[in-house]
């Protein structure tokens, strides 16, 4: 996945979430819809920054354990959808999670800064 800017700290829109951030609940909402059930053993997620995606900034592992309860705290924004690349190469829009509050927005920005790769 790639955030096509090269600072990913930047707000969106002006507001608390940032770049980093969307990429990251984008990946939380792709891993729940991977995961039949919360037993699963989730997904890696090789993040990557720059319009050509020349910064590498990780790869994440998501466990479908995680995606669940992110998803029930937080729920999916139906009406805020991206394109996401599925393994055939096939474009599908996914929903993100919903982080239209500021409470909610502040309280996953605190969740994803302290969400580390597990390599880089």
């Amino acid at each position: 996945m790639n955030i096509p800017v090269n600072d990913t700290t930047q707000p969106v829109y002006g507001g608390v979430v940032r770049y980093y951030d969307v990429a990251l609940a984008q990946a939380v909402a792709i891993t729940h819809r991977l995961c039949p059930s919360r037993n699963e053993q989730g997904a890696d997620l090789y993040l990557t920054a720059g319009n050509r995606g020349q910064i590498n900034m990780g790869k994440f592992y998501i466990s479908c354990n995680l995606a669940h309860d992110l998803v029930s705290a937080y729920g999916l924004n139906e009406d805020v959808v991206r394109p996401v690349r599925a393994y055939a190469g096939a474009i599908e829009y996914m929903p993100s999670l919903n982080l239209n509050t500021d409470a909610k927005a502040r309280r996953f920005v605190s969740f994803s800064s302290n969400f580390k790769p597990v390599e880089r």
